[in-house]
């Protein structure tokens, strides 16, 4: 026979069920930032953008202190952010440094998202280009782990014989361990927690941190990314593929 639940017990797990959804609404809002990296400890600060944050005021986003920001340029074998090129144009007019991310889909073949990241890719980027590898909005149904993990290999080859240099890697705590997780260690690594501060495996570390995907900066309307540089501006200068 199943035992009645004591009022008490029935009101400490109402009470934690309504602490955990208030802590999801607070987060998921941008309310509460519980990963608030100190400019102390990373003076080096950072955005990325595409084209859900819309027409940004580059001058705002400049004067609020912002030094660096990733711009979406590419998805799979054919698609380009349609805000990319006025964004590269315009951070550049304001004197950010500027990279570009291609989003790496799961059910598309290496080559043709090769072709088109490397066919968009400007070469006066500052920063090492980046690959965004990462389950949330990718396709569904795809063949197999190994199979992305196979497809992933020859992108990466392919790019870093053309660009001259590893690319970097973006990932979040679900993708990071089944596909970059022991791999491709010449590449920077970006890594996502909105938590706590990321660690990678071993004595492995990661050069940027997204520590929030609701932050407000002035300029952009809604949420954006919000990134730190793991080092001082020296180690910014010489992260940087391009003065």
């Amino acid at each position: 026979m199943l035992k009645r639940l004591s009022p008490y017990l029935l009101f400490a797990t109402v009470l934690l069920v309504g602490f955990t959804a208030l802590g999801y609404w607070l987060v998921s809002t941008g309310r509460w930032t519980p990963a608030n990296p100190s400019e102390a400890a990373y003076p080096i600060r950072g955005i990325d953008v595409s084209r859900h944050q819309g027409t940004i005021n580059w001058d705002a986003v400049a004067a609020s202190g912002v030094d660096f920001v990733y711009m979406k340029a590419t998805e799979g074998g054919d698609w380009t952010d349609p805000e990319f090129v006025g964004n590269w144009n315009e951070a550049g007019r304001v004197g950010l440094a500027r990279g570009v991310y291609h989003f790496f889909t799961f059910c598309r073949d290496a080559d043709e998202q090769a072709a088109h990241a490397l066919a968009t890719q400007p070469p006066e980027a500052e920063l090492p280009f980046v690959v965004d590898v990462e389950y949330g909005g990718n396709c569904e149904g795809f063949e197999s782990v190994e199979h992305v993990r196979a497809s992933l290999d020859r992108f990466m080859d392919i790019v870093t014989d053309s660009i001259g240099y590893d690319p970097a890697i973006y990932a979040v705590h679900s993708s990071y361990p089944d596909f970059i997780e022991g791999r491709y260690l010449g590449s920077p690594l970006w890594l996502q927690h909105v938590l706590w501060k990321p660690s990678a495996e071993g004595d492995r570390t990661w050069s940027i941190w997204q520590y929030s995907v609701t932050g407000t900066v002035p300029g952009i309307e809604g949420p954006v990314d919000l990134n730190v540089f793991n080092g001082d501006s020296t180690a910014f200068a010489a992260f940087q593929v391009s003065p």
